[in-house]
């Protein structure tokens, strides 16, 4: 597999060749020849925010017990040596992983994880490990540690992308839903923003790609307007709005029915008002489809997997702090341990090959596996793109929200420089071949 590294570094070629590898084992049943389009490496367990909505450090649950769900009471139960308020991902460890996935052919790193990432003392460092070896790397953050110095250092250090969960738009709304924050934070966040567009610009520098993600629920669901006003005075390339997925003791914070509607109705003004800044607006489906199966929301077992396969195991995978790997965010199911044996090893191993089988004969069990939370499944749209790619004769069609991802996308985002989306977004034209970059998948 070492020779994905000349492939990939070819460019859009080389990119084309680790997807087509990619295809080729999931043509079969269980077996990869290359590594994951893209990893996401939790580099810190501890978060300094609870939000909620967040599954990780969930605000409304007992000290009793403490887990959102009976599969994660189930998992750290049976792993006590993970520390959800404690563990930082070694250095060490990151090398010897960063090694790994450039031998195999990936190049896409997301620092994301069960904590925030900017709680990790030599973050600079991380980013510099990763940078230095050709990666395409994004930050998902909650942004409130932002610092002047931190900003210059994303600038200058070449940071892709970097996604901030702001989740509303006005200062009294913020500690609604960041609970553990205060309006004078939001200020302050808003003002770490503006300062890191100004670097941008005076070093004529288009990264990172920011994008300011609003996780929408009952707090926050009528401020779409003023979401979109911040994300412009804060200078950010795209909005994201997304329904909150709720587990089973914060279903209050869902939208009702009548509120979604009201939401979904407001869209056409969302888009002209984000289309009068220049920046682009990512609607998640089914937001905004009133004729969406409403089982898409919170039942996606029953409404698309006893249709189609998931594809996870090809593409993706999540390794967090204390060198836990897992083939996906919803399935709480170790498939190795980087303390005990490398990512190569792990990837190609047994275990993870008979994932992927059970994965991909989805539809004939028609069930969640045991440790997956798939009627949460926050990649259906990968998976289903994929499906009618593979399927073009006989697609499925989810919902009118999203436009399906097929070959005719596929190639000229790869060779013309086209952005590759799943959802409803207005998007101004690609300025660079590095923002161009930060828009695929």
């Amino acid at each position: 597999m070492k020779n994905d590294q000349h492939c990939h570094d070819g460019g859009r070629m080389g990119y084309l060749w680790h997807i087509m590898k990619i295809a080729a084992g999931m043509a079969g049943t269980r077996k990869t020849f290359t590594g994951p389009l893209w990893v996401q490496i939790g580099i810190t367990n501890p978060c300094n925010h609870r939000c909620i909505m967040c599954w990780d450090h969930p605000t409304y649950v007992s000290q009793e017990n403490p887990y959102p769900t009976l599969i994660s009471k189930r998992f750290y139960e049976a792993h006590p040596e993970i520390d959800r308020n404690r563990g930082l991902m070694d250095l060490e460890m990151l090398k010897a992983l960063v090694d790994d996935l450039h031998d195999l052919g990936t190049r896409r790193v997301e620092l994301v994880g069960r904590g925030e990432p900017l709680m990790h003392p030599k973050f600079n460092r991380v980013v510099e490990i990763l940078k230095s070896r050709g990666f395409y790397v994004g930050v998902v953050t909650n942004g409130s540690l932002l610092t002047r110095e931190t900003c210059e250092h994303m600038v200058h250090s070449g940071v892709d992308r970097m996604v901030v969960s702001l989740d509303a738009g006005t200062r009294d709304t913020y500690p609604q839903i960041h609970t553990t924050a205060t309006p004078e934070d939001y200020d302050q966040l808003l003002q770490h923003l503006q300062f890191l567009r100004e670097i941008k610009r005076s070093s004529r520098k288009k990264v990172p790609y920011v994008m300011l993600s609003f996780v929408i629920s009952r707090p926050n669901c009528r401020e779409g307007v003023e979401m979109i006003d911040r994300g412009n005075e804060v200078g950010a390339d795209q909005v994201v709005f997304k329904y909150a997925i709720p587990y089973p003791s914060i279903e209050f914070i869902e939208l009702t029915a009548d509120e979604k509607r009201h939401f979904g109705s407001q869209l056409p003004v969302f888009f002209e008002r984000a289309k009068s800044f220049g920046m682009d607006l990512k609607i998640e489906p089914p937001i905004g489809d009133l004729t969406a199966d409403p089982r898409l929301y919170h039942k996606k077992t029953e409404a698309i997997y006893s249709k189609i396969p998931c594809y996870i195991g090809w593409y993706f995978a999540l390794v967090t702090a204390e060198g836990s790997v897992s083939p996906c965010c919803q399935c709480m199911e170790e498939m190795g341990n980087l303390t005990s044996k490398r990512f190569l090893k792990i990837w190609t191993s047994e275990g993870y090959n008979h994932f992927r089988e059970k994965m991909k004969r989805f539809p004939e069990r028609y069930s969640d596996p045991a440790n997956c939370m798939c009627d949460q499944c926050a990649f259906e749209k990968i998976n289903a793109s994929i499906y009618n790619i593979a399927h073009f004769y006989a697609p499925v069609h989810l919902h009118d929200a999203q436009r399906e991802f097929n070959l005719a996308r596929l190639f000229p985002a790869i060779f013309g420089g086209k952005p590759i989306r799943g959802a409803k977004t207005v998007q101004r034209s690609p300025r660079s071949k590095r923002d161009v970059k930060a828009r695929m998948f």
